[in-house]
């Protein structure tokens, strides 16, 4: 059985509606890291919102707030049964090139990023690992959770420098296919897929892990 969400005025909180002619949900296992503060206001039966707006990765980045608000309207228009939102919470999947994986432990999850260490350092470096954590969440509902690969989203990081094989081409088509909400091959493929999802509810969180070392 489907549930619908619909956001309240102030955002801080969900309401679900049952809708009886939609059949069983989807359900995506998906992994994020996140401030261990957010951690905790889920744990405690609140939902997580994200705003952009009160980023403060965004603060320290300015230079991304294009480029998140791009992927944000792409969001909005590839689900627009849902409300308007603010921000978005970023998570991870897997590829083998072939198709897009779900990862299925905080042990495999562990493997596969130490796996692509050379592609998430710069990430990975700005985290304090006594401030961040690993949520590892099961998603329910249906959206279109605008996949991109990690390389193509640094890519598209402001300013775009065209290195091969990357060319002005690639750009179309990664703004193309957010756009479509679809995801083809990259020129240069980490791998490593980036989902997003409008919210963190509580029963959509498994457990929380310590932040590793790659």
């Amino acid at each position: 059985m489907l549930w619908l969400f619909f956001f309240c005025e102030k955002y801080d909180s969900i309401v679900m509606e049952q809708a009886d002619k939609l059949q069983e949900e989807a359900t995506m296992k998906l992994w994020t890291i996140q401030r261990k503060s957010i951690a905790e206001y889920v744990q405690a039966k609140n939902i997580f919102v994200p705003d952009f707006g009160k980023s403060r990765y965004l603060k320290e980045n300015p230079a991304l707030t294009s480029l998140y608000s791009f992927v944000q309207k792409a969001f909005e228009k590839n689900n627009d049964h849902l409300p308007s939102i603010k921000g978005l919470v970023f998570t991870f999947l897997r590829s083998d090139g072939h198709s897009i994986q779900e990862i299925k432990s905080y042990e495999e999850f562990q493997a596969f990023m130490r796996n692509r260490k050379m592609v998430l350092r710069g990430f990975w470096n700005q985290l304090d690992q006594e401030e961040f954590v690993v949520m590892e969440l099961e998603f329910k509902g249906y959206v279109n959770p605008l996949l991109i690969d990690l390389n193509d989203f640094q890519f598209l990081m402001p300013p775009i420098q065209y290195f091969p094989p990357y060319t002005e081409k690639s750009v179309n088509r990664i703004c193309t296919d957010l756009e479509k909400g679809q995801i083809r091959q990259s020129e240069f493929p980490s791998y490593v897929i980036q989902a997003h999802i409008p919210y963190i509810a509580p029963r959509d969180l498994v457990n929380v892990y310590p932040l590793f070392e790659l």
